[in-house]
């Protein structure tokens, strides 16, 4: 692995992403859907925040405590009224496609991320995924 390489040569651009007023439901049918473990949140391109797979299940098993047929009706009310923007992490640490892989590496291992978004101008223009460095590194 060249670990010289451009964030912008290896990352992924053809995103799936919600904005800060999806749904907790459809979140988690665009996880149930789709083999991405992070949904980036934004608003006009703009990158407000991002979801994981594991945030979701932590609000799930926070809401379904209890497993009668009232509460569930109760839970799932619930989800289909919390909010994107309400569980999403906003304090978000981005790269810049012409960062190199090695700055990305290092942060990867630093703060165990799996998944940092990749944003230009203010503006989301790709992600990049502990599994993009390791194809780059070993399958290319």
């Amino acid at each position: 692995m060249d670990i010289k390489t451009h964030i912008s040569d290896i990352m992924v651009t053809d995103l799936i992403v919600t904005n800060p007023n999806t749904t907790l439901d459809k979140v988690k049918e665009l996880f149930d859907n789709n083999k991405f473990h992070h949904i980036p949140v934004v608003e006009n391109d703009t990158l407000l925040g991002i979801i994981s797979k594991i945030d979701l299940y932590r609000v799930a098993n926070s809401i379904d405590l209890f497993h009668s047929k009232s509460n569930t009706e109760l839970n799932d009310r619930l989800f289909k009224s919390l909010l994107a923007e309400e569980i999403m992490t906003t304090d978000v640490v981005t790269l810049s496609p012409t960062d190199k892989l090695d700055h990305a590496a290092n942060l990867f291992n630093t703060n165990q991320f799996h998944a940092l978004p990749v944003v230009k101008g203010g503006k989301l223009v790709g992600m990049l995924t502990t599994l993009d460095l390791i194809r780059h590194a070993y399958l290319s």
